[in-house]
């Protein structure tokens, strides 16, 4: 397949815009117990595990963007897909304000997601709402992490369509 553009593609291109849309936030790390802000991390798939082992690079469990395409359909050479973005970000303070992070992360992501419309001249973004919600599960208790995933969707053809 000439020029194929599949999920993948949407997941990188994805990742890319994402770094610089949260170029400018710096959060809190498990790492060092929040001492030194750190930007946040922009992953393709999944967040980073510290099970990984020995062959993974340096990165920080939090904060990061995990953005995976989860699931979709197609119809002949057209398609759609929906994209997850998994936000974690980390604050040990007592009175839990840490989710802020994660709701600002997730507030910037749907401002910008609108804006865009389009990723790399290919991927149409949906009209379709961006569900978001805070996980909080009264049977776990996460704290000090917060967790917001966030769903969105996107149509796309499998072949690029030809610059004009």
């Amino acid at each position: 397949m000439k020029n194929a553009f599949l999920p993948l593609d949407l997941e990188r291109l994805l990742v890319r815009d994402v770094k610089v849309w949260v170029q400018d936030f710096e959060l809190k790390s498990p790492e060092d117990r929040g001492a030194h802000p750190i930007p946040v991390q922009v992953v393709q798939g999944f967040v980073p595990s510290f099970q990984a082992g020995p062959k993974m690079p340096a990165q920080n469990k939090a904060p990061v963007i995990a953005i995976r395409a989860v699931g979709g359909s197609y119809i002949r050479l057209k398609g759609e897909c929906d994209i997850h973005f998994f936000i974690l970000t980390w604050d040990d303070n007592p009175d839990r304000s840490g989710y802020r992070d994660s709701m600002n992360l997730s507030m910037v992501l749907v401002q910008r997601l609108y804006e865009a419309g389009l990723v790399d001249k290919s991927f149409v973004l949906l009209d379709d709402p961006v569900h978001w919600n805070l996980i909080e599960d009264l049977s776990k208790d996460y704290f000090p992490y917060f967790i917001y995933p966030l769903k969105h969707g996107a149509n796309h053809h499998l072949h690029r369509p030809e610059a004009k």
